[in-house]
């Protein structure tokens, strides 16, 4: 990377602050910070949910099981996210907007009581800490720019924590849809330039196996039925929840939805191409960061920072939902109704914001403790 690559990421860096700090003009309690006031819009919607979603667990999860067995990454691996989503969006969603929820604690304690709201708190909150975006721009910057991985990993946290705790969801939805943007535009342009430098779909079916090419790769059927039954995670997401009761109605759920399975599709299939790319070309590289290797190589000057901050951006735009959900999980679904009932709406908020702090304390924490 060269001054003009640098340049290009500390200018996105700078712009997610700035949006955060626009951003907490708008916020006047609680419902303002954790779901926007309930007023998100289906663009809105479409753009922070499709990356909060794809961090770089997908895009360097993907990419490593295309590299190694091929299309099977996109048919057997992601695909049946689609079915699960489609379900959540046409049953769940419609339930849930009936009733004046913020949060899925929320939906557990109006059903089950606050014993139980207590234990999705926590359970949510856990769940919620980004370590892998967290542990993945730390890997980034120390293979690309050189900025040893510890520092990396503060350096992600706290650009992500800045914007985040200053302007809550709608800081988070108008930095992703910035982030929605690079990711999609930097992608897309590497996959046309690398599929250019291998001759496009027949330079690859040239130089790979046959088996790169099978729905179901090599895997045994086993493998493939806990790739799909692994996403029905999607039916406990918290961050699908907060976006639902953030959403201004159920039609901007449901379009935003459907969009963002068409969205995600094709994100899929361009991360599956560009690991089978690099699998073609023989990168010399661990499969999880074949595609990375590979778009370096093929980008010229410039397009190189502006790839590296879409990658950013693919992990900001997790660490920063993901930061402001644990942070409400402890201060107004577990500390509030456990101890402070009678705590108003600002000083939930003051409390929300400290944990988001204590949050990202521990994942960093987290982040450096575990280096896989």
């Amino acid at each position: 990377m060269n001054a003009i690559d640098f340049a290009i990421v500390a200018a996105y860096l700078a712009a997610m602050i700035g949006v955060g700090a626009l951003a907490s003009r708008r916020i006047h309690g609680f419902r303002d910070y954790f779901v926007a006031g309930g007023q998100m819009t289906a663009s809105l919607l479409v753009c922070t949910l499709v990356s909060t979603y794809y961090g770089l667990d997908v895009l360097f999860g993907g990419s490593e099981v295309s590299f190694l067995e091929g299309v099977v990454a996109f048919f057997g691996y992601t695909r049946p996210y689609y079915v699960t989503i489609l379900i959540a969006a046409f049953v769940i969603a419609r339930k849930l907007k009936h009733y004046d929820f913020l949060s899925l604690p929320d939906v557990a304690a109006h059903f089950y009581g606050n014993g139980t709201r207590a234990v999705v708190a926590i359970a949510s909150a856990f769940y919620a800490l980004p370590l892998l975006s967290i542990m993945g721009i730390g890997i980034l910057l120390d293979l690309v720019v050189g900025i040893p991985f510890v520092w990396g990993v503060l350096l992600g946290a706290t650009v992500s924590v800045v914007y985040t705790i200053m302007g809550g969801l709608l800081a988070d939805a108008l930095t992703d849809t910035l982030q929605f943007v690079l990711m999609c535009v930097t992608l897309g342009i590497a996959a046309v330039l690398t599929l250019r430098t291998t001759g496009g779909v027949d330079g690859l079916q040239a130089a790979l196996p046959a088996s790169f090419f099978d729905p179901t790769g090599t895997y045994p059927a086993w493998v493939l039925l806990v790739f799909a039954g692994s996403a029905l995670s999607a039916l406990i997401e918290p961050a699908f929840y907060q976006r639902i009761f953030a959403a201004v109605d159920y039609r901007a759920v449901v379009v935003a939805l459907v969009i963002g399975i068409v969205l995600w599709a094709a994100y899929d299939w361009v991360t599956t191409i560009l690991g089978m790319a690099a699998a073609a070309r023989g990168i010399d590289a661990e499969p999880r960061y074949a595609l990375l290797a590979l778009v370096l190589e093929v980008l010229p000057a410039g397009l190189r920072g502006l790839f590296v901050a879409g990658v950013l951006a693919a992990a900001m735009s997790t660490i920063d939902s993901y930061l402001l959900i644990a942070g409400g999980n402890l201060a107004y679904d577990l500390y509030r109704p456990l101890f402070r009932p009678e705590m108003d709406e600002q000083r939930v908020l003051r409390l929300a914001r400290w944990m988001i702090l204590v949050s990202a304390a521990a994942s960093v924490a987290l982040a450096l403790f575990f280096r896989s």
